[in-house]
């Protein structure tokens, strides 16, 4: 599934991935359920629960997966 990051809020099943890659600086905020970001060349993971954002530090390779039925946004 192709999935286009810059319009509207992005929808995920649970165990559903988003691969971003060359993402520095993009920020990712979750409206509904939680999901996990694992980031290339980062030491550990992020849990996101409604009304969190994290900034992805590095270009390469980020992993977004729902945790649950999810709503995130990306800026």
């Amino acid at each position: 599934m192709r999935v286009e990051l810059d319009h509207g809020p992005i929808r995920l099943e649970r165990r559903q991935i988003v691969r971003i890659l060359e993402g520095a600086g993009r920020r990712i905020c979750v409206r509904e359920g939680a999901v996990w970001i694992t980031e290339a060349s980062e030491p550990g993971d992020i849990v996101l629960q409604p009304g969190s954002c994290y900034s992805l530090k590095r270009d390469g390779l980020a992993l977004i997966t729902g945790l649950d039925a999810s709503v995130v946004t990306l800026n």
